[in-house]
């Protein structure tokens, strides 16, 4: 799509997905919700029984079924 095309639909588009076509407003909602998120994995990671945990090394590790519900089939 060209740059010329994206301007015409931009405000559509982002009514279409809920977000913001301000730039500075979308990047901060997405930095908003990266925080949520990451202080969500935190207590699931503290929790250490979780679908996502570190193992004794320090690695993670996500179960299969976890993995699963965002594998995308044809």
């Amino acid at each position: 799509m060209t740059s010329d095309k994206w301007a015409t639909q931009r405000v559509e588009f982002c009514q279409l997905v809920g977000k913001s076509a301000d730039p500075a407003r979308a990047l901060a909602a997405a930095e908003d919700e990266l925080g949520e998120a990451l202080g969500e994995l935190e207590e699931v990671l503290a929790a250490g029984d979780g679908p996502v945990r570190l193992d004794d090394g320090g690695d993670l590790v996500i179960s299969p079924l976890t993995v699963m519900m965002f594998v995308v089939t044809p």
